[in-house]
């Protein structure tokens, strides 16, 4: 009797059968989408076994921000960032978590420029404790942690209207990359909003020439349809800089390249772009024809930007081409 009386001590009190640090971290593994609430009690029994275990805070942080709770995750990086203060993987985890609160906020009428100047900060900390050998899978391929957080940290800026700041850290991954054409772009559209015409003219030509060709640097078909994506971009910014600068003749060549690029390129990838199909070359081409005198070219334009579907093309053309 005594012996079975010792035996339910010991098991009241864990000393038999005890899970381990390990057991509770695979439950929570295990279950955090099928169970998350489940995961997240094993994830706090394994913190009260190891709490400098710093995987465990970032694993209940991911099944949060799959709950929706961004400020939860946030709070349990902060946590790992405590127990590790010079890991820059846990300020990059975190600034992405406020980025996706800020979002959230954002879409729901709150104040979030706090949020996004938060990230900044941890951008900021993670590029003072980078580690030049780690490295963080992007859709562009692998990046370096500190390239990464230059480009996050200039889009940031560039969302808050930090123009020139965002500028500052486009250069900066231009020097980690010269080869990259879209931190070109993005510098271009930060001059642009500064009106400085023509220095974003002169990073769209800069991002042209680096576009790379078929299969050149592209990590899967989805990074290629990206690229001819700012592809077009970069000839239609250009295109438009080039008229606002009564540059018409160069503004009808970039003009000239999207449709070229779209029926030499584009149709390979089924690619539908939100704003740069042909019909929208052909519909500004003709306007920029027509006010370089060349009405007859320019009305057939616009009518063919109506045959590729551009109704409105229509009207104008009633405006324009009597």
């Amino acid at each position: 009797m005594k012996y079975l009386l010792f035996l339910l001590s010991l098991l009241s009190t864990g000393t038999i059968f005890s899970q381990t640090y390990d057991e509770f971290l695979q439950i929570g593994l295990d279950y955090q989408r099928k169970d998350p609430q489940r995961a997240l009690e094993a994830l706090d029994k394994a913190i009260a076994l190891e709490p400098n275990y710093t995987i465990t805070y970032s694993i209940k942080a991911t099944i949060l921000r799959n709950q929706q709770d961004y400020r939860g995750a946030i709070d349990e990086i902060s946590k790992a960032i405590n127990i590790e203060p010079q890991n820059p993987n846990l300020y990059i985890e975190r600034s992405e978590y406020k980025s996706t609160f800020a979002v959230q906020l954002k879409l729901e009428s709150k104040p979030y420029f706090d949020m996004y100047a938060e990230k900044i900060n941890d951008l900021t900390k993670a590029i003072e404790f980078d580690d030049p050998k780690t490295y963080n899978n992007y859709y562009e391929g692998y990046w370096s942690n500190k390239l990464y957080c230059f480009y996050e940290r200039a889009e940031v800026k560039r969302e808050l209207n930090d123009y020139r700041g965002a500028i500052s850290d486009y250069s900066e991954c231009i020097k980690l990359d010269p080869n990259n054409s879209l931190f070109y772009y993005h510098k271009a559209q930060s001059k642009e909003s500064l009106k400085d015409f023509s220095g974003a003219i002169a990073d769209l030509t800069e991002a042209i020439l680096r576009h790379p060709k078929q299969g050149l640097n592209i990590k899967n078909e989805y990074s290629q349809k990206y690229k001819y994506y700012n592809l077009m971009d970069a000839y239609g910014c250009r295109a438009k800089l080039k008229w606002q600068l009564n540059d018409l003749r160069g503004a009808i060549s970039d003009y000239d390249k999207i449709i070229e690029v779209y029926d030499s390129e584009i149709n390979n990838y089924n690619i539908l772009h939100p704003y740069w199909d042909k019909s929208m070359a052909y519909f500004e081409r003709g306007f920029v024809k027509i006010k370089l005198g060349r009405k007859d070219e320019g009305c057939l334009d616009l009518s063919t930007a109506g045959e590729l579907g551009m109704k409105s093309a229509y009207y104008y053309i009633k405006e324009y081409c009597k």
